[in-house]
């Protein structure tokens, strides 16, 4: 019998062959570790590749696990993002093909990439830029939505960046103003915060966190003082929230993503048993991402949506 296959059929099973052949390489090499959890990740590089011809979660696979025998933490979250943003703007990295960047390279100029924004894109990407053309050493923005917030605060501790857990941006977006501020020569980020609404003890805060959520003096921060200015005045003139930025429209779409988020968690690490079942409430936070589950929730552990 002769088969006969469509060109798409032809190279989904080139695409599908691709992955079969990283899997047994890297099953050789690493032996039982492998299926701790690096399958499952590797699958979900496959997933989330954008390419048509998933050209890139080998080198995805090979960051993450060589980093790791290293003993070097990797965002797994924030690495597929990175590469959905080069596949889809390729014409603001100098260098096209995504094998000539190492990590710490390509997070570099992913950070000037995102920094070159133009007004239509500005537009639809869900921040209010406060600062930074073309040629500023910095770019200053107030993230909308938690989306823009993961995209402009990718590869840092921010609690207000964490994939599996939106609770919190929703949280400081509602109580304040949130600022990030990005070095677009050496991707350094710092993040500004002022609270508009009374938090605890009726007291207001004002605080700057580094790239690593330690909390630390404005002095501290290494921003030049005209950053510091534009930062101040925000502080100073400004009574809307990052959470009142939004119309009626896009809360109600945030709520609704933030709630679809917290009922399909994914979780990275884990040691495979024949029956995994997991549950926790919107305000803890996963020990380490490992397998992927949707997990249906029937009633949410609190009401979003407020009247």
């Amino acid at each position: 019998m002769r088969i006969v296959l469509t060109e798409s059929q032809y190279g989904k099973l080139l695409t599908e062959g691709k992955l079969e052949d990283l899997i047994k390489k890297y099953e050789n090499d690493l032996g039982d570790k492998f299926y701790r959890w690096y399958k499952t990740q590797i699958e979900e590089f496959y997933e989330e590749d954008p390419s048509p011809t998933k050209k890139y979660f080998t080198w995805m696979s090979k960051i993450l696990i060589d980093r790791d025998i290293k003993g070097l933490d990797t965002d797994e979250y924030n690495l597929i993002e990175m590469f959905k943003y080069f596949d889809k703007n390729i014409h603001k990295f100098e260098k096209k093909d995504i094998y000539q960047y190492t990590y710490e390279e390509l997070i570099n100029k992913y950070e000037q990439a995102i920094s070159k924004v133009t007004k239509k894109e500005l537009e639809t990407s869900g921040v209010e830029k406060l600062y930074g053309d073309e040629g500023d050493r910095y770019i200053l923005v107030r993230p909308k939505n938690k989306e823009a917030s993961c995209k402009y605060g990718a590869n840092t501790k921010w609690c207000t960046t964490q994939e599996h857990n939106p609770d919190y941006y929703l949280k400081y977006s509602r109580q304040g103003i949130i600022i990030y501020c990005i070095n677009k020569l050496t991707g350094e980020k710092v993040a500004a915060f002022k609270s508009i609404e009374h938090t605890h003890e009726n007291e207001r805060e004002t605080s700057f966190w580094d790239s690593v959520d330690n909390r630390i003096d404005s002095m501290d921060s290494n921003l030049p003082n005209d950053i510091m200015d534009i930062i101040r005045y925000e502080f100073t003139n400004t009574n809307k929230t990052n959470w009142d930025l939004l119309s009626d429209d896009e809360r109600n779409k945030q709520l609704l993503w933030i709630e679809n988020s917290n009922s399909e968690m994914k979780i990275g690490r884990y040691e495979p048993t024949d029956e995994v079942t997991v549950r926790w409430t919107p305000n803890e936070i996963p020990f380490r991402p490992a397998l992927n589950l949707n997990i249906p929730r029937e009633t949410s552990d609190y009401d979003l949506i407020e009247d």
